[in-house]
């Protein structure tokens, strides 16, 4: 019995690593609010067009306002730095993403002005970061 409840504890462990990782982002990206409000973002990956950018009113809110590119988007460049137009509302959120393993969200509550704001940072390895290209 010990065996099997020891062999079920193992595999929920397990599985459960597995789930938290298919969750986090895996490129290296960042977000940056910039004082006049736009949005600037960079990943260090090239090539991913699978492009999303919204901004959310509230914790709850389900659909997100599509935030506007400043110029048309194309597939991503490492370091590049693709630039959004200020939301058109009070914000809670910003999530922007070349790709979904690309993607940063930033809170309007946990944010410094003109600063990036990278997917991959605090106890997370930050040696895959690619330089800006400005």
């Amino acid at each position: 019995m010990r065996k099997q409840i020891s062999r079920a504890l193992s595999l929920a462990a397990v599985g459960l690593v597995l789930i938290l990782t298919g969750c986090t982002a895996t490129d290296a990206s960042a977000l940056r609010i910039n004082s006049d409000g736009s949005v600037d973002y960079v990943t260090c990956v090239s090539d991913a067009n699978d492009w999303y950018a919204v901004s959310y009113e509230s914790e709850d809110q389900q659909q997100g306002v599509e935030l506007h590119p400043a110029e048309p988007l194309s597939a991503s460049s490492e370091g590049a730095v693709v630039r959004f137009s200020p939301p058109d509302d009070e914000w809670y959120s910003i999530t922007v993403g070349a790709s979904v393993f690309a993607s940063v969200r930033v809170r309007s509550e946990s944010f410094t002005p003109d600063e990036w704001h990278w997917n991959n940072g605090g106890w997370f390895d930050t040696s895959d970061r690619c330089s800006i290209e400005e």
